[in-house]
């Protein structure tokens, strides 16, 4: 073989890079790029976030000086991921969207279709629906354009989690069915995993907990099989909520020191900020609330080294729960204040909603009716608009309370107005244990209809129904109604 000085000018990798590369250092920078990509998206993997972000920065510069628009486009995607974990969503838009204008002037194809899909994804987590479908449509017909029927398997998927969180779980069972039967074809075990515990969490947020747990105990059948452990946390994180949820809490315990133990063997900090989370959630509902700060402190410290916003809020908001409890309602609101500054600037709006609730309901404790007044309405037209009915049933009630509580005389008021806006508040209530359904809602109307009346048929309703509750899942809220109820039988 006779050496030729310029052969690796035919290499796939420098075809791959760019056409225009005429020195061997240009094809050294190219090397070190795509090695250093696989390199930091296992610092993404492992939660060494900021490490990642510094090195996507530096070959960033790299792509820039080799003019390469596929490399440039690349980096932008896989920066734009990091920041949407981190939860500056309309920074990671931005980026995503630069990535899209570059792989639709290459006609890359995967390029612009993937980063679809990512955009899709970030629409979701703000509750923008309709956007996130778009995007999802769309790179579902380009799929199906090219014949690529692993990726339309995936984009079916996140479809059905958009349905999903619209709780609309007939459509979303309806995607999740199809993306099951595409990868049972393709004999894709590992999206045969995923959807299998997709299906479980749509089970679990209609209520069907026994069908819920047998597609997690499928999906984690395979996660072992093919020794996905980060996969296996998952799921059996998942299995804990619904063990929380039926009050099996020593269950559900195991369930999250398992996850958490996959996660510190696998060095996944943010896996291991979701397990002690996950954690103080249970101790919480046991009434272990110095054990609960203890756990939801330590979400907060991972959260906050690893630059992730999104979780730092809902460590906050815990931690403003406990306080709450504690009646330390200086701390208290300092938490919920902390979590809506962050959650109103990632636009983060099914969790903002619920932290407005929250601050709105804090503010009637210490009758600051006005403010209260305000922040229920805003949490209210926001529960609305992302269809979150926990919220919106919580700030319909608090609505009646405030205008129950504004209904004391004052001296510009006369008693017969004073009675007459009472009997309208309780009428309210009356009108939606009517509609009410859920045991858990039906016990807070009555609960609340006796503080307004003080009749005895709404206390026993409430009594009965709050031990019912409690038999079933021994939450520490229903204990305390249970305590409050039984006093005022004596």
């Amino acid at each position: 073989m006779i050496y030729n000085s310029n052969i690796w000018k035919t290499s796939d990798l420098c075809k791959a890079c760019s056409p225009h590369i005429d020195s061997l250092e240009e094809m050294k920078m190219c090397w070190e790029i795509k090695i250093t990509l696989k390199k930091v998206r296992i610092l993404f993997y492992f939660g060494r976030w900021t490490e990642a972000e510094k090195i996507y920065h530096k070959i960033l510069a790299w792509a820039y000086v080799l003019k390469n628009k596929c490399f440039i486009a690349e980096i932008k995607t896989e920066s734009a991921k990091l920041l949407s974990r981190k939860g500056f969503h309309k920074k990671a838009l931005s980026l995503f969207e630069e990535a899209y204008k570059l792989y639709k002037n290459l006609d890359e194809t995967r390029g612009f279709s993937d980063t679809l899909a990512h955009m899709g994804i970030v629409y979701e987590h703000q509750c923008n629906y309709k956007k996130a479908m778009e995007c999802f449509e769309r790179k579902l017909k380009i799929d199906e354009e090219v014949g690529d029927k692993q990726g339309s398997s995936i984009t079916v998927g996140n479809m059905g989690a958009v349905y999903d969180h619209q709780g609309n779980h007939t459509r979303a069972i309806g995607c999740y069915n199809r993306q099951l039967k595409i990868s049972e074809e393709l004999n894709d075990k590992f999206n045969l995993s995923i959807v299998l515990g997709n299906l479980g969490i749509v089970y679990k947020d209609k209520g069907n907990y026994k069908k819920a747990l047998g597609y997690y105990e499928k999906s984690l059948r395979i996660a072992r099989m093919l020794g996905y452990k980060r996969g296996i946390a998952i799921i059996v994180g998942n299995m804990g909520v619904i063990y929380l949820d039926e009050g099996n809490y020593s269950k559900a315990l195991e369930c999250y020191q398992k996850q958490l133990d996959i996660c510190e063997e696998l060095g996944d900090r943010e896996g291991i900020s979701y397990g002690f989370g996950n954690m103080g959630l249970v101790y919480y509902e046991e009434g272990e609330y110095h054990r609960a700060m203890g756990c939801y402190k330590k979400t907060l410290s991972i959260s906050e080294e690893l630059g992730d916003k999104r979780s730092v809020s809902f460590a906050m908001g815990n931690m403003g729960d406990i306080y709450k409890k504690l009646k330390d309602y200086a701390k208290a609101e300092d938490c919920y204040d902390r979590a809506i500054v962050i959650q109103r600037e990632l636009h983060l709006r099914f969790n903002l909603c619920q932290h407005l609730y929250l601050k709105a309901n804090l503010c009637f404790t210490v009758q600051r009716l006005e403010e209260a007044e305000s922040l229920n309405n805003e949490a209210l037209q926001i529960a609305e608009k992302v269809k979150r009915d926990d919220t919106i049933f919580e700030c319909k009630v608090l609505k009646v309370k405030i205008e129950h509580q504004g209904g004391r005389v004052s001296e510009h008021q006369s008693t017969r107005t004073s009675d007459y806006q009472k009997s309208d508040t309780v009428k309210q209530l009356k009108n939606m244990l009517l509609k009410c359904k859920k045991d858990s809602e039906v016990a807070t109307l009555h609960y609340e209809l006796f503080k307004m009346t003080g009749k005895k048929t709404h206390k026993t309703s409430a009594l009965t129904l709050y031990r019912k509750l409690y038999k079933k899942s021994p939450a520490i809220h229903y204990k305390e109604r249970i305590e409050e109820l039984k006093e005022n039988l004596i």
